[in-house]
């Protein structure tokens, strides 16, 4: 083999240096001189770099997501720890127990003074015990039971006096009266008399099952009065026992109730004042006919205002029994949502327990004075579950007639608003010449005081509803911990015995953890979207026979009976329009 020249060694030689060179350093080949084809393999090695670093860095912003979402969780975690720490640990011992049986009995305070003004409230309490708890009762020696039965009194009297007095007018065929009065002036009061009824029939089927749910739901509280008593006593002695704070927020509710309750009757007082509406000031004036109808006859005392007074007199005396029966009939349900509101919130409270010890048994040791052991889960379960009961027998037929009745209102709102917006532009005014020869019903102004008592009635039977069904989603939020722990793996027996307990508690088909109704009904979700199906249904078939309901047109041709009509409702050009004309202007203007 021939040796190397000089010039070439040296040549090789530098190209071995700077292989080993760029080997050491690390450092990128050399470039390819000019005219050169370029290496493909270190192509390969370039591009396999290139995507090595880009999954470092992909992995690196991965890591650093991964990082935030693992410390936003654990301080998820955190903020749940402690806000279920609050409904486990002893909060001072025998002190808290007595803040809490002190603050569900000041939760009820607003509810209870208007509720008592009206005599609505048949409990009173008896005395503090040294525990903390306090006593109800419901002798028929105290006052709020005298004054709960003088309303029941008066509200049985109204409802049966006033169905006498309708069906006396409607269904007779003239006046009868052993009065010395000529057949002309009783001809003429009777045909008065018949066409205020039944201008206003809306109006009065609305009042009529109002007053009768507030005749029902009295009856009920008085023969159940007592049970009513040791419900509160049971519940407060329960705050006390279970250690837990079931009033919550529910002095917010309270509260708020009270307020709107009030507001809505100071409402219905100044559009009856003001004459805002012909039906504002109509339907107390028909309603206090109808009550004294019996004791002044067929007086012409609705005619004219008179020297006395008479018919403003008897529009006073039917506001006021309009204001006492629309609180009579609100009255057992903001009682019964309160409880339904104390219900859910123990369970709530059952829940976050249960919680702790069983999902989180490493942050949270079961102890007696946090009430997580399996044995005070178990007894407190059944103490929330006997409260349960006894509040869906307490309000057993009381929810039913409630539902009903006020249903069956809603229904003859929804149609006198679906008639008034589809006819009422079509109707003539009570102004023009040819009044006396058209049938009329809708009246200025009267959507005010329909809207305002459409508005109530849908808020009531919504909260009712929903209240009852937060009990049940509450309770089988309960068995939702039950389920995510299961009883597959290895557990001690007292674990064991606890789960079988509860869970078997949970199944009972015979006896839901739900406001039933004593078992006629479950009140949930589903419900509710019945209520409404119902109510849409009922709704078509009335607007295929669409009866009149608030007129008579042979009464209405008689030009006395319109104008003592017109008068009566402010629509005329008497001192009462003024007034209702004068009061409407300065509301607008304000």
């Amino acid at each position: 083999m021939p040796a190397k020249t000089p010039a070439k060694h040296d040549e090789t030689k530098k190209k071995d240096d700077s292989k080993d060179a760029s080997k050491k350093e690390g450092s990128k080949p050399a470039p390819n001189k000019a005219g050169a084809k370029p290496d493909p393999n270190k192509k390969e090695d370039a591009s396999k770099k290139k995507s090595v670093d880009q999954k470092s860095k992909l992995s690196k912003q991965e890591v650093k997501k991964r990082a935030e979402a693992a410390k936003k969780k654990a301080k998820d975690a955190k903020k749940l720890l402690e806000e279920l720490e609050n409904t486990t640990l002893d909060l001072g011992g025998e002190d808290g127990k007595k803040l809490f049986c002190k603050k569900l009995h000041g939760s009820l305070s607003p509810l209870r003074t208007l509720l008592s003004l009206y005599g609505r409230f048949p409990v009173t309490n008896t005395r503090k015990n040294e525990d903390g708890t306090y006593e109800y009762e419901a002798s028929c020696s105290s006052m709020s039971v005298f004054h709960f039965n003088i309303t029941t009194l008066l509200l049985l009297y109204a409802f049966g006096v006033g169905m006498f007095n309708i069906l006396k007018l409607l269904l007779a065929s003239g006046p009868r009266s052993t009065d010395n009065l000529s057949k002309a002036t009783l001809e003429k009061q009777w045909k008065y008399d018949k066409a205020l009824v039944q201008r206003h029939s809306i109006p009065l089927i609305i009042v009529f099952t109002t007053l009768l749910q507030g005749c029902l739901s009295s009856i009920f509280f008085t023969r159940k009065r007592y049970y009513l008593a040791h419900i509160f006593g049971f519940i407060n002695k329960a705050a006390y026992t279970l250690h837990m704070d079931i009033a919550g927020t529910v002095s917010d509710y309270t509260l708020q109730s009270t307020v709107i309750c009030t507001v809505v009757t100071c409402v219905f007082i100044m559009l009856g004042s003001l004459k805002f509406g012909p039906s504002s000031i109509g339907t107390p004036t028909v309603f206090g006919s109808l009550m004294v109808r019996l004791y002044l006859g067929p007086r012409d005392f609705l005619k004219y205002e008179g020297k006395y007074g008479s018919r403003q007199f008897i529009q006073i005396l039917g506001g006021w029994f309009l204001i006492v029966i629309y609180v009579s009939s609100v009255a057992p349900m903001l009682l019964f949502i309160y409880k339904c509101k104390i219900l859910r919130k123990g369970l709530a409270c059952w829940n976050g327990r249960a919680y702790c010890a069983l999902l989180r048994g490493l942050e949270f040791a079961q102890t007696e004075s946090t009430r997580t052991t399996y044995n005070l889960l178990f007894k407190d379960h059944c103490v929330l579950l006997d409260l349960v009961d006894s509040v869906d027998q307490m309000y057993s037929f009381t929810i039913e007639s409630f539902f009903l009745l006020q249903l069956t209102s809603l229904l003859f709102q929804l149609y006198f608003f679906f008639r008034t917006g589809t006819e009422g532009e079509t109707l003539i005014p009570h102004t023009s010449t040819k009044y006396e020869q058209k049938y009329f019903y809708v009246r200025p102004y009267d959507w005010v005081p329909a809207l305002l008592i459409l508005l109530t009635t849908t808020a009531l039977i919504y909260a009712c509803g929903n209240a009852a069904a937060q009990v049940g989603e509450e309770a089988e939020a309960g068995f939702e911990v039950l389920r995510r722990k299961g009883v597959i793996g290895r557990k001690t027996d007292q674990e064991l015995e606890f789960m079988f307990s509860m869970c078997f508690s949970f199944s009972n088909t015979l006896k839901k953890c739900e406001i039933s109704g004593a078992g006629y009904l479950y009140y949930n979700k589903a419900f509710m979207m019945q209520m409404i199906s119902v109510t849409l249904f009922c709704l078509f078939l009335l607007l295929q026979f669409r009866p009149f309901l608030e007129y008579h047109p042979q009464i209405f041709k008689n030009g006395t009976a319109d104008l003592f009509l017109r008068r009566l409702e402010g629509t005329s050009g008497d001192s009462a329009t003024k007034i209702w004309r004068n009061g409407t202007l300065w509301i607008l203007r304000q």
